[in-house]
């Protein structure tokens, strides 16, 4: 029997902003936006591999080192200020009990986007100037390791949410304020890697990473295509 990759899910929604995957097969090191931006997808050092370890769909998955040196970057854009409507997934297998990482955007010390673990918390947080324009977190223990785990995040209405499994995970609001900034605008985004303030990389695969976001000036998946993709990350 002849395996079928799934297609992307609602990618081709103008919103879509951001739609990376695991590629057709083992070994790949090419891998390319599917969203309607169709962003050129840099592979730092051919370091991400497309990997048939560990698959939640066919065929591949994206397979992370949990090194430094070892992410898929994008060209900053003004399109990466999410501001508070916006929708994010991913897939994620950890070799161990940790929180992931799935982007960053990081100018220097005193300026950084971050989706992912810090330490024990897995974080959303924008950082300018020196202070916190946003920051979401929860301490709850992370998912156990050596399986799939589908996650749906972002923001609606300002109001920062977190499904893990389509479970909601309680979040707590540090600061309250929208995602990304301009001042990273010409910043790439980095999947997969930490901001160097929080030099934070677990080994990890990833699969379905996209980010839907209403200031494209269109809409972001309705609430049941949000429970469809929040089934799919568990299905």
């Amino acid at each position: 029997m002849k395996l079928i990759q799934n297609p992307p899910l609602y990618a081709d929604l103008p919103s879509c902003i951001l739609y990376t995957r695991g590629e057709c097969s083992e070994g790949n090191i090419l891998f390319r936006d599917w969203s309607p931006k169709r962003r050129t997808v840099t592979n730092n050092g051919n370091n991400v591999v497309s990997s048939a370890t560990h698959l939640k769909y066919p065929l591949a998955s994206q397979y992370y080192a949990g090194n430094a040196s070892t992410y898929l970057s994008v060209p900053g854009s003004a399109d990466f200020i999410l501001g508070g409507n916006w929708i994010a997934t991913a897939l994620v297998y950890s070799t161990s009990a940790q929180w992931p990482t799935f982007w960053s955007q990081h100018l220097d010390a005193n300026n950084y986007m971050s989706a992912g673990a810090v330490s024990s918390e897995f974080d959303i947080l924008t950082y300018v100037s020196s202070a916190f324009v946003s920051d979401f977190y929860t301490t709850t223990s992370a998912p156990v390791a050596n399986t799939w785990h589908g996650f749906v995040f972002g923001q609606t209405s300002n109001t920062p949410f977190l499904y893990v499994d389509s479970t909601s995970v309680p979040l707590t609001v540090n600061f309250a304020g929208v995602t990304g900034n301009s001042a990273f605008n010409s910043t790439p985004l980095k999947i997969g890697l930490p901001t160097a303030h929080y030099a934070y990389t677990p080994t990890q695969y990833l699969d379905e990473i996209a980010i839907w976001s209403k200031n494209q000036g269109s809409v972001i998946p309705t609430a049941a295509q949000l429970n469809a993709l929040r089934q799919r990350m568990i299905a």
